[in-house]
């Protein structure tokens, strides 16, 4: 498929157990997919699956028509920015070096950037509100401050199409949308994102497609109006949700739980990350 992501049949098994099977998507390029599901249903495993980062037992990906598995992990990386879930820094860096460090893929470990790349460097700071922590060392930010500094490390590559793991998790409600307007405009730029998100209300305001997975298969796949319906939420999520219209928008939030329990959330032999 032109223009875009493909997942076809994705199996992962670890130690024996079976994490994700059978799994099959796709990320159009000008589009904002969403995966999401509950806590082991599979959503990280199957990011790293994609990206090469863990092996799957079968199944294959393609990007733009070519099969991921012949592409290098450089290659990879210059069609595919990954911002990972807590991304965590071991080293004194500045927040200005750690977003270059997004440029690699296009470097060699220790050529000296140009002009051009300082531009861009600081064009994605500011992108993403975090251009006045440039000079502060990276462990020593605050969460919400780091999520910030590590989005515009993935961003500042241009990479046609970026993998975000829970980019809003630690944010504050301004900055939760503001990573949500930032994905925006990079896919009216025609850019790919694939987002991880716990967050049901921002899924159905920005999403142009969702993923659902549960207890490691494909749940539902498409928009989501039909993905967030009351039948998928009652029982992938064990909740029912609030839901109400304003000027032609749809919106939702949890609104409480069910009293059943499934017996075996994550299913009958299967564990999930």
């Amino acid at each position: 498929m032109k223009d875009a992501l493909e997942v076809k049949n994705i199996s992962v098994t670890m130690e024996g157990h079976q994490i994700l099977q059978d799994v099959s998507f796709h990320v159009k390029r000008g589009e904002i997919t969403g995966l999401i599901g509950p806590n082991g249903a599979g959503k990280t495993t199957l990011l790293k699956a994609v990206l090469g980062l863990i092996k799957f037992k079968s199944g294959s990906s393609f990007l733009d028509g070519k099969d991921l598995s012949d592409l290098s992990l450089k290659e990879r990386a210059k069609n595919i920015s990954y911002l990972a879930q807590g991304s965590p820094v071991h080293w004194a860096l500045t927040a200005e070096y750690m977003v270059s460090l997004g440029l690699i893929a296009d470097h060699d470990p220790w050529q000296k950037m140009a002009k051009k790349d300082h531009d861009a460097v600081r064009a994605a700071m500011e992108i993403t509100d975090s251009l006045h922590l440039a000079g502060r060392i990276t462990n020593s930010l605050s969460g919400g401050e780091k999520s910030c500094v590590m989005l515009a490390r993935a961003i500042v590559s241009g990479a046609p199409y970026l993998f975000a793991d829970e980019p809003a998790a630690s944010l504050d409600p301004y900055h939760q949308l503001q990573v949500m307007d930032i994905l925006t405009d990079l896919k009216q730029q025609n850019h790919g994102i694939l987002i991880i998100l716990h967050d049901l209300a921002l899924a159905q305001r920005y999403c142009d497609n969702i993923i659902l997975l549960h207890e490691g298969k494909l749940a539902a796949a498409g928009t989501a109006d039909s993905v967030l319906s009351d039948e998928n939420l009652s029982r992938s999520y064990h909740i029912h949700a609030a839901r109400w219209q304003e000027k032609g928008d749809n919106f939702l939030i949890p609104h409480k739980r069910l009293k059943e329990k499934l017996s075996h959330p994550f299913g009958s032999g299967m564990k999930s990350t």
